[in-house]
Protein backbone atom coordinates (compact mmCIF):
# COMPACT_ATOMS: atom_id res chain seq x y z
CA UNK A 1 0.00 0.00 0.00
CA UNK A 2 2.76 2.22 0.90
CA UNK A 3 4.05 1.71 -2.37
CA UNK A 4 1.30 2.80 -4.42
CA UNK A 5 1.00 5.40 -2.44
CA UNK A 6 4.58 6.38 -3.05
CA UNK A 7 3.80 6.45 -6.85
CA UNK A 8 0.20 8.33 -6.44
CA UNK A 9 2.39 11.19 -5.16
CA UNK A 10 5.14 10.86 -7.85
CA UNK A 11 2.00 10.61 -11.04
CA UNK A 12 1.17 13.90 -9.00
CA UNK A 13 4.22 15.72 -8.90
CA UNK A 14 4.82 15.16 -12.45
CA UNK A 15 1.59 16.64 -13.66
CA UNK A 16 2.84 19.37 -11.57
CA UNK A 17 6.20 19.93 -13.22
CA UNK A 18 4.38 19.15 -16.93
CA UNK A 19 2.16 21.80 -15.89
CA UNK A 20 5.04 24.56 -15.49
CA UNK A 21 6.88 23.21 -18.27
CA UNK A 22 3.67 23.32 -20.59
CA UNK A 23 3.46 27.06 -19.31
CA UNK A 24 6.51 27.70 -19.87
CA UNK A 25 6.81 26.17 -23.52
CA UNK A 26 3.70 28.68 -23.89
CA UNK A 27 5.38 31.70 -23.18
CA UNK A 28 8.92 31.27 -24.54
CA UNK A 29 7.56 29.05 -27.64
CA UNK A 30 10.24 26.35 -27.33
CA UNK A 31 9.82 22.67 -26.28
CA UNK A 32 11.68 21.68 -23.61
CA UNK A 33 14.25 18.78 -23.33
CA UNK A 34 12.35 16.44 -20.92
CA UNK A 35 9.92 16.65 -23.39
CA UNK A 36 11.95 16.22 -26.63
CA UNK A 37 15.09 15.26 -27.04
CA UNK A 38 17.46 18.12 -28.03
CA UNK A 39 18.90 16.55 -30.99
CA UNK A 40 15.44 15.63 -32.40
CA UNK A 41 14.92 19.64 -31.68
CA UNK A 42 17.88 20.32 -33.53
CA UNK A 43 16.14 19.18 -36.48
CA UNK A 44 12.78 20.24 -36.46
CA UNK A 45 11.65 22.93 -38.79
CA UNK A 46 9.20 25.27 -36.81
CA UNK A 47 9.64 24.93 -33.06
CA UNK A 48 7.03 28.15 -32.23
CA UNK A 49 4.32 25.84 -34.24
CA UNK A 50 5.57 22.54 -32.64
CA UNK A 51 5.05 24.47 -29.15
CA UNK A 52 2.05 26.01 -30.12
CA UNK A 53 0.71 22.71 -30.89
CA UNK A 54 2.35 20.58 -27.86
CA UNK A 55 0.74 23.48 -25.21
CA UNK A 56 -3.15 22.44 -25.20
CA UNK A 57 -2.16 18.66 -25.01
CA UNK A 58 0.30 18.68 -22.60
CA UNK A 59 -1.66 20.55 -20.28
CA UNK A 60 -4.45 18.41 -21.00
CA UNK A 61 -2.45 15.37 -20.08
CA UNK A 62 -0.48 16.77 -16.71
CA UNK A 63 -3.91 18.44 -15.54
CA UNK A 64 -5.39 14.27 -15.79
CA UNK A 65 -1.98 13.08 -14.09
CA UNK A 66 -2.56 15.96 -10.93
CA UNK A 67 -6.65 14.93 -10.71
CA UNK A 68 -6.02 11.23 -10.76
CA UNK A 69 -3.19 11.01 -8.58
CA UNK A 70 -4.25 13.26 -6.62
CA UNK A 71 -7.62 10.68 -6.21
CA UNK A 72 -5.62 7.57 -5.73
CA UNK A 73 -3.98 9.35 -3.32
CA UNK A 74 -7.17 9.82 -1.46
CA UNK A 75 -7.78 6.38 -2.03
CA UNK A 76 -4.66 4.75 -0.74
CA UNK A 77 -5.31 6.94 2.65
CA UNK A 78 -8.48 8.34 3.53
CA UNK A 79 -11.19 6.86 1.22
CA UNK A 80 -12.28 3.53 -0.03
CA UNK A 81 -13.56 4.07 -3.60
CA UNK A 82 -13.28 0.02 -4.53
CA UNK A 83 -13.17 -0.73 -8.22
CA UNK A 84 -13.11 3.09 -9.20
CA UNK A 85 -9.22 3.26 -8.14
CA UNK A 86 -8.60 0.71 -10.94
CA UNK A 87 -11.17 2.75 -13.73
CA UNK A 88 -8.80 6.15 -12.63
CA UNK A 89 -5.80 4.34 -13.04
CA UNK A 90 -7.11 3.54 -16.54
CA UNK A 91 -8.06 6.65 -17.24
CA UNK A 92 -4.71 7.86 -16.63
CA UNK A 93 -3.00 4.96 -18.63
CA UNK A 94 -5.56 6.18 -21.69
CA UNK A 95 -4.32 10.07 -21.22
CA UNK A 96 -0.86 8.51 -21.46
CA UNK A 97 -1.41 6.43 -24.32
CA UNK A 98 -3.03 9.81 -26.22
CA UNK A 99 -0.36 12.49 -25.32
CA UNK A 100 2.42 10.30 -26.48
CA UNK A 101 0.62 9.34 -29.88
CA UNK A 102 -0.35 13.09 -29.91
CA UNK A 103 4.03 14.04 -29.13
CA UNK A 104 4.60 11.65 -32.02
CA UNK A 105 2.07 12.95 -34.81
CA UNK A 106 3.75 16.76 -33.62
CA UNK A 107 7.41 15.22 -34.02
CA UNK A 108 6.47 13.93 -37.79
CA UNK A 109 4.41 17.05 -38.44
CA UNK A 110 7.15 19.91 -37.36
CA UNK A 111 10.74 18.02 -37.26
Amino acid sequence: MHTMLLMDIIIVLLGIYLISIALRMKQTKKIDNFIVDAQVMAHCRNEKAFAEFLYPKMLIFAVVLVITGGIRMLADTIVNIGYWAYVVAIIALFAFLWFFKELSDAKSKFC
